[in-house]
């Protein structure tokens, strides 16, 4: 089997297998002005990202409005940090989503979509990254791969 047929066997049941991800995580980013001087602040963060490249932040943001200076952000798993359960609504409530608890630096997520079906899926931490825009910004993710 050649591979260009090789390939349009399987691209197309790998890219039906996972139309939406939701990226969870927290940002650490250090404020040059404040008022007392330079600080670091922290605060949770969820997109919900489509196959087609739409992306949606939280209809209902204010589920993530915690913020901390940050201790230990890399040792403390999502919801020992945040608190769980959280509730997150995106598109106009056309999907939601539970966060339900910690497994470790996996997070259990239970998603459902309007007209469509329900999840329960444990999400993968994926590594740290540091922006290039020279604040230092640093973002820690569990990505949920739901095909709802």
């Amino acid at each position: 089997m050649h591979f260009s047929t090789l390939a349009s066997v399987l691209l197309p049941s790998i890219a039906a297998a996972a139309p939406y991800a939701l990226e969870l995580g927290y940002i650490s980013t250090v404020f040059p002005s404040l008022p007392d001087g330079p600080g670091v602040g922290c605060g949770p963060w969820a997109w919900l990202d489509a196959q087609d490249g739409t992306k949606w932040a939280p209809d209902n943001g204010g589920a993530l409005s915690k913020a901390d200076e940050c201790p230990s952000a890399d040792g403390h798993p999502f919801c020992q940090r945040w608190g769980c359960e959280i509730d997150l609504h995106y598109d106009n409530g056309n999907f939601a989503f539970k966060i339900l608890r910690d497994e470790g630096k996996k997070v259990v997520v239970e998603g459902w979509k309007f007209h469509g079906g329900w999840q329960t899926i444990t999400c993968e931490p994926s590594l740290w990254t540091v922006s290039s825009n020279g604040w230092g910004n640093q973002y820690r993710t569990n990505i949920c791969y739901f095909d709802l």
